[in-house]
């Protein structure tokens, strides 16, 4: 059995879908999850997200979090 599952993410209408049992798999209803928390930290369009914020420091040196510096050496490749 598919189990579908839409929402809105970075501005679009995302669908999972997931093939499982009668129930659906439990971590279906993480994803949406998943993609709140890296909009939180890498959208551009986000004022108050941890790229805006480090785009907003460029004289100095700040900490960033594990998915923004993974996301920065990924990009480098």
């Amino acid at each position: 059995m598919l189990h579908r599952l839409p929402f809105r993410a970075m501005g679009g209408e995302m669908l999972v879908v997931m093939e499982g049992g009668n129930s659906a798999p439990s971590i279906i209803d993480e994803i949406p999850v998943w993609f709140e928390g890296w909009e939180q930290t890498l959208s551009r369009f986000r004022p108050n997200s941890e790229l805006s914020r480090l785009n907003q420091t460029f004289d100095q040196p700040v900490e960033v979090s594990d998915t923004l510096w993974d996301v920065f050496q990924y990009s480098l490749s």
